[in-house]
């Protein structure tokens, strides 16, 4: 996981940490963890991450696909 591309695609859309995990329905904890890339992701995570965040098919790939 690209952990800095997945801040940057956040912070391209206005969003701080505790506003994309609210959207998410995490606590802001547990998405800093994430987005540091000190907790792991599932599948669901990811769809749940790159729809909160409009993400195209590529900036997805670019991001969680290493």
């Amino acid at each position: 996981m690209n952990t800095n591309e997945l801040k940057a695609a956040r912070v391209r859309r206005g969003l701080t940490q505790k506003d994309l995990a609210a959207r998410l329905g995490w606590t802001v904890p547990s998405y800093c963890m994430k987005e540091k890339g000190r907790r792991d992701m599932s599948v669901r995570d990811i769809n749940k991450i790159s729809q909160a965040l409009k993400l195209s098919e590529s900036e997805k790939i670019n991001i969680f696909f290493d």
